[in-house]
């Protein structure tokens, strides 16, 4: 079964920061473990939403040489998954966007806009093609009551990505 990734702001702070950082031992060995996943044809697609994009470029991360340099590899490395036609594509989330916004100022729960986006947009993904699996990488505990499908997993260490390959 090939997989789609979906990846998080943590996540991606944690592999490309120079820095260490308390996750950045797991985040390394997620990302040998993707790379392998890659290498065996496993991975259809990596998503790279645009609220994660916007969060994880407005950090320092990339403002040094050798971060820039790792951002600037790993997209070579996945460009096949990242650019599926041959260009950046964001998973689309536009229609997401108002719903979410209505459904926090209802709530009135302060959860992050960016996490409520990335776990609607999850469980629409999983329920249009319940024949693939659908991994989130993540650091953050609040996706899991966004695991409403059979065939969506939070991998928050190298044992859950190993697990659900």
């Amino acid at each position: 079964m090939k997989l789609s990734i979906i990846l998080d702001t943590s996540f991606l702070i944690a592999v490309f920061t120079k820095e260490n950082n308390e996750n950045k031992e797991r985040a390394k060995r997620i990302y040998e473990l993707i790379k392998e996943l890659r290498g065996l044809g496993r991975i259809e697609r990596i998503y790279i939403l645009w609220p994660v994009c916007y969060e994880f470029f407005g950090t320092r991360v990339l403002k040094s040489k050798e971060s820039l340099l790792r951002w600037e590899k790993f997209q070579r490395e996945f460009r096949k998954e990242i650019f599926p036609k041959g260009k950046f594509e964001f998973g689309n989330d536009t229609d997401l966007r108002k719903e979410v916004f209505v459904e926090m100022i209802e709530e009135g729960k302060p959860p992050s806009l960016v996490d409520r986006i990335i776990g609607k947009f999850l469980v629409k993904k999983a329920k249009s093609d319940p024949t693939k699996k659908f991994l989130l990488v993540t650091f953050d505990s609040d996706f899991y009551r966004y695991c409403v499908r059979p065939n969506i997993f939070i991998v928050q260490n190298p044992e859950a990505l190993s697990g659900n390959a």
